[in-house]
């Protein structure tokens, strides 16, 4: 399905999932992990922002740092990665999206940004998925793509 240039931007929910390995959610966890080994392996490029990196922060409580290094450093080094900006045109697309279909702030974020940047959006959000696919872009959940 995907391709060395097929480019995803991922929900916080699946780099949690990544993250914290919970052994009773074996089928959303297991799932993530592949799609980010499958990513490492240049089967899909990975598009990540400021405003992802925020919200992991403020859900684990760890410092930037940690959380640059255990979770995007391998894409860096493996040139798999991307890093863009929210910037005040995906802000103005979010609201948008926010005010049309009633999405969580921070969702409407991650499929303005999925837009901006020409990629797919990833997630295990039902409610982000079918307004952003209502919104015309290309929504997958993590089980779909492994």
């Amino acid at each position: 399905m995907g391709s060395s240039n097929q480019r995803i931007y991922i929900d916080t929910n699946v780099f949690l999932n990544y993250i914290y390995e919970e052994p009773e959610k074996p089928e959303i966890v297991e799932p993530s992990i592949l799609l980010l080994e499958d990513t490492k392996d240049c089967k899909y490029f990975l598009v990540a922002s400021d405003g992802m990196v925020r919200e992991i922060q403020k859900i684990t409580q760890w410092e930037e740092d940690k959380i640059l290094e255990k979770i995007f450093r391998p894409f860096e080094l493996l040139e798999k990665i991307e890093w863009v900006k929210t910037t005040k045109q995906v802000a103005e697309e979010a609201t948008y999206l926010y005010s049309l279909y009633g999405i969580h702030r921070a969702d409407a974020i991650h499929a303005a940004m999925a837009s901006m940047y020409d990629c797919w959006l990833i997630t295990y959000d039902r409610e982000l998925k079918k307004a952003a696919k209502t919104a015309g872009l290309i929504v997958y959940d993590p089980r779909e793509l492994t």
